[in-house]
């Protein structure tokens, strides 16, 4: 695989009135990986990104992300759904099994970004009020007392 790097977001290219936010903070970002519509506030948020998860998830986040095509007949528009939610769901099962396996390492630093694209694909997949987020939300719990960052892990 190439080096991914991130580079700063062109400010005139962006659409009128889109915000980009950090993928690890929330946060207003500055930074877009270079390969894939990832945004992210600074260069350490990109690097743990990449380490964490991004570099197992970075071509299918192309996919995922890319604007919807012209597509003529109803059956396909719902053959491309049902495409794009299988990635989704492969994608929630790697992104859990890479955080927990961080977690078991004791890197809880790298298995933040796995936890948040677990919770991001778990509401994406079932809803924001789904019991299947729970899984996503304890990991990001473990990792987040691993870190001892005993606020946000409430």
């Amino acid at each position: 695989r190439s080096l991914m790097t991130a580079v700063p977001i062109n400010q005139l290219a962006r659409n009128k009135g889109v915000k980009y936010t950090c993928e690890i903070t929330g946060s207003p970002a500055t930074l877009v990986c270079s390969e894939c519509p990832v945004y992210f506030a600074t260069y350490d948020h990109f690097d743990v990104w990449w380490k964490g998860i991004g570099n197992l998830i970075a071509q299918d986040i192309v996919v995922l992300r890319a604007p919807p095509k012209m597509i003529g007949s109803e059956e396909e528009r719902k053959r491309r759904a049902e495409e794009l939610m299988g990635i989704r769901k492969e994608l929630l099962e790697l992104c859990t099994e890479t955080a927990q396996k961080f977690l078991v390492q004791g890197k809880y630093e790298l298995a933040v970004p796995g936890a948040l694209q677990s919770l991001k694909f778990a509401i994406e997949v079932f809803g924001s009020e789904a019991s299947e987020l729970v899984p996503s939300y304890l990991l990001l719990a473990e990792a987040n007392l691993g870190l001892r960052r005993l606020k946000i892990a409430e």
